[in-house]
């Protein structure tokens, strides 16, 4: 074994220890969110105190692994615990979390097209209708390929962990088929999803260590296509548009660890015009999920070509900066549990 393989285990093995403790965290989290908001301590008792025991007894012995389990300095590893919190009503369907296909992908960055595949087929059933077609005449399922960026906004629409699991597998198999459009357009898709999902408990909590965990191996991942691609890239846009155009500082609220990388963002283009609060910010990353952007770069093109403001951009602007065509969060719940 070289140098080379060696640090690839030891990353895999690191990435693989970080996503353990994420879903732990949010399993406690999903725990805590179920019992109407008791303590960790008060849920740890309830497990693990033996009926002879007094609950002075017991909290003169207790050691906190619950809270430490919900801080992420300590990984479940008791399949017996979780087998006994599963059997109580209160808690049933928590254990899904741990075993999510969302961690599955996590792990394995660097998935094979079968592997992605046997991912998929873990998604809840109105994921994987839209994933895949059963021929009955030879008993098998075939992959279904989009050609129209309405299947990635309906997907990111159901606000759970399931779409969020499914537009990363997404960003992965596009990266692999080397379809470098839909490859950029799904890590909007991610990135939009992934802010509404931090407004639902309990994954607001844990946000942080979720997107950097996504981040680092799905988002950050440099594009395989050069600035020269894109005409609107060129000196003369920004001359054109001096007054619209400004250095983005996006999501700054979630405290997130970087922006979006360069190259995606120039899909959109930078951000027109549409002021510094976070409020703004965040309209138009939702405004740009939600428009195929290719017709935002053609209208770039146009613009080059006609030297005229062109009606998408204006439309743009508008969208941005007209608090009436601001999006509302969706109040739907992101666990299928």
């Amino acid at each position: 074994m070289n140098n080379f393989q060696r640090m690839l285990m030891r990353e895999n093995a690191a990435n693989l220890k970080k996503v353990r403790y994420v879903a732990t965290q949010l399993y406690m989290l999903c725990l805590q969110e179920k019992s109407g908001g008791l303590s960790f301590g008060s849920i740890e008792m309830h497990f693990k105190r033996a009926p002879s025991q007094s609950k002075q007894a017991y909290w003169g012995s207790h050691t906190g692994t619950f809270y430490k389990y919900a801080k992420g300095s300590v990984r479940i590893k008791d399949h017996s615990l979780i087998e006994r919190i599963e059997e109580d009503e209160q808690y049933q369907g928590c254990k899904y979390i741990l075993s999510h296909p969302l961690w599955q992908i996590l792990e394995n960055p660097h998935a094979s097209i079968a592997s992605l595949w046997e991912i998929m087929r873990t998604l809840n059933p109105t994921m994987q209708t839209r994933l895949f077609k059963f021929n009955k005449a030879s008993n098998v399922y075939k992959r279904k390929y989009w050609t129209n960026s309405t299947h990635f906004s309906r997907l990111s629409m159901y606000n759970n962990l399931d779409a969020l699991a499914c537009l990363i597998i997404l960003i992965r198999e596009m990266e692999l088929l080397k379809k470098w459009h839909t490859y950029v357009q799904v890590k909007w898709y991610v990135h939009d999803l992934f802010i509404r999902l931090t407004y639902f408990k309990p994954l607001s909590s844990i946000h942080l260590e979720l997107y950097a965990l996504i981040y680092t191996h799905f988002l950050a991942k440099n594009n395989p296509i050069t600035a020269d691609y894109f005409s609107f890239e060129k000196q003369d846009i920004y001359q054109h548009f001096k007054s619209y155009f400004k250095s983005p500082n996006l999501i700054d609220d979630f405290s997130l660890y970087h922006r979006l990388l360069k190259q995606t963002l120039l899909h959109a283009q930078k951000v027109i015009n549409i002021g510094d609060t976070k409020e703004a910010q965040l309209d138009f990353l939702f405004w740009v999920s939600e428009n195929n952007l290719l017709k935002v770069h053609r209208a770039f093109n146009e613009f080059q070509t006609t030297a005229q403001q062109p009606p998408l951009i204006k439309k743009l602007i508008k969208a941005c900066s007209d608090p009436n065509t601001r999006r509302h969060i969706n109040s739907s719940e992101f666990l299928n549990i």
